[in-house]
């Protein structure tokens, strides 16, 4: 373990920024491999394929209130939260258009996610629409995968796909059970 104090990290910042781009770069290399590592889609993969997959992920912000995602729109990515929170939330009713309703009364909080955590993998797999709208509740710092990322990353493993169909399948179950006990305890 090389540990180095905070002063010094400081005082290297100050003549060194590129060192500290490096070290923001292996942070959040880091955090992401720990972060797959926790995914069962990705969690059977070796520490080594985990940081081949890495390269894939592609850096995003938001800011506080920004709609990440919105239910009933077609998706290409799913998102890692590198930092912040985010909340997920399903309408209670539909909009006469076939969309959703963006009132407040009308959104049912589902879940707040943190770092670590990850949303949007459905779309990976199903081409059905978003099962949620995805808000950040902070800003917050994304790391993204898209539809080519993971097709790259299936021609190396296949069985990969299967995966993220079963977990997107109990993504879904875990959501409709959400709104069945929030709408039985209410």
């Amino acid at each position: 373990i090389l540990e180095i104090p905070r002063e010094i990290v400081l005082k290297l910042a100050k003549n060194r920024s590129a060192m500290i781009d490096d070290l923001k770069t292996l942070f959040r290399h880091r955090i992401l491999q720990n972060a797959l590592a926790r995914v069962p889609l990705f969690s059977q993969l070796t520490p080594e394929n985990r940081r081949k997959i890495v390269k894939h992920f592609k850096p995003v912000r938001a800011k506080h209130g920004t709609i990440l995602m919105r239910e009933g729109e077609s998706g290409d990515s799913m998102y890692f939260i590198a930092a912040g929170e985010v909340g997920v939330y399903t309408s209670l009713t539909e909009a006469e258009d076939g969309g959703t309703t963006d009132t407040d009364s009308d959104q049912l909080l589902l879940a707040t996610l943190k770092i670590g955590d990850f949303f949007g993998e459905q779309a990976l797999v199903t081409n059905n629409p978003r099962s949620a709208t995805v808000i950040a509740l902070t800003d917050v710092a994304l790391l993204q995968f898209s539809k080519p990322d993971l097709e790259a990353v299936i021609k190396e493993h296949p069985w990969i796909e299967s995966e993220i169909q079963v977990e997107a399948f109990e993504n879904l179950m875990r959501k409709n059970l959400s709104i069945l006990n929030q709408l039985v305890s209410s």
